[in-house]
């Protein structure tokens, strides 16, 4: 238990800490706009691809692994998609509520914890299981949204083609081809890849910090309540149940289970704003799932580790 508080706890205060400076004005709109664009699109990507490239393809993909992970992501959605039906909520609400209990915070913060809590190699898993599962969070998502909330097919047509170009899923695969191929960077790429990827995560926390509003938490609070006890406990124990089912090997679980942990997107919000839903309810499932996730990233890991 100490430690996994003892690697948690520095990402949340850094998390805290962008939370404080945005409120003294320190990080303003247009640093958060631009720097958000930087970390999605050259940052982590950079991050990413280094990492995925330079470990051994057999070290790093594990087919069984990647269809536990993408299969309890599927089942929970289901449940989770009764559960709304039952509840009978408005359309928007119900969209956004499925989106918020299965789309995680993958790029900034559930792998910010596996960088921190995991090995290279370790991490390397991380960062191809990372590709998969925004692949398949997105997919689903937009699918909810247009069969419960936005039925106009051209929101979903261009929602999806945006995963071909998806910046994140590009560099995985890129990494995963240099893998296989025992390719071998130049010495600079290699280097110049390793200080843009190193600026990534620490930049990721300060401006998910900067990005909470505590203001919201109270709002919808019963509703956030339970999508964050789908995403944060539900859908990690359904992983690990079929991890079990598939014989996937106990050392690999761990990654696994801290990226189906990881809190809701913040593209929830963008999402429930383009798309038909509830953006208040997305803002509050982010910001309320987030500060909870300081107390389930230290129990899976004192669990699993």
């Amino acid at each position: 238990m100490f430690s996994a508080l003892g690697t948690i706890l520095p990402i949340f205060l850094v998390i805290a800490l962008g939370y404080g400076v945005r409120r003294k004005g320190l990080l303003t709109d247009t640093f958060m706009a631009s720097g958000n664009r930087l970390l999605y699109m050259v940052a982590i990507p950079c991050l990413l691809f280094h990492k995925i490239s330079t470990a051994p393809f057999q070290g790093s993909f594990f087919p069984w692994l990647i269809a536990g992970c993408v299969t309890a992501i599927l089942v929970i959605s289901l449940i989770v998609a009764l559960t709304g039906r039952l509840v009978a909520f408005p359309a928007g609400k119900y969209a956004t509520f499925i989106q918020s209990s299965i789309h995680g915070n993958i790029g900034y913060i559930g792998l910010a914890v596996c960088y921190y809590s995991f090995d290279e190699k370790t991490f390397g898993i991380a960062g191809v299981l990372a590709g998969f599962f925004i692949i398949t969070q997105n997919i689903l998502s937009v699918l909810y949204f247009h069969l419960i909330a936005d039925r106009e097919i051209s929101h979903h047509g261009g929602a999806v083609g945006k995963l071909l170009v998806n910046p994140i899923i590009l560099s995985t695969l890129a990494g995963l081809l240099v893998s296989f191929f025992h390719l071998a960077l130049p010495l600079i790429i290699d280097k110049a890849l390793m200080i843009v990827g190193k600026m990534a995560l620490p930049t990721a926390l300060l401006i998910i910090g900067g990005s909470l509003n505590t203001g919201l938490i109270f709002r919808n609070l019963k509703v956030t309540a339970l999508s964050s006890l789908f995403k944060m406990v539900f859908l990690p124990l359904t992983g690990a149940g079929l991890f079990y089912l598939l014989s996937v090997p106990e050392n690999l679980w761990l990654p696994g289970i801290i990226l189906l942990s990881a809190p809701s997107a913040t593209t929830c919000y963008v999402m429930a704003r383009e798309l038909h839903g509830d953006p208040n309810l997305a803002s509050s499932a982010v910001t309320t799932s987030t500060l909870l996730s300081l107390f389930t990233f230290v129990f899976w890991l004192s669990v699993f580790s």
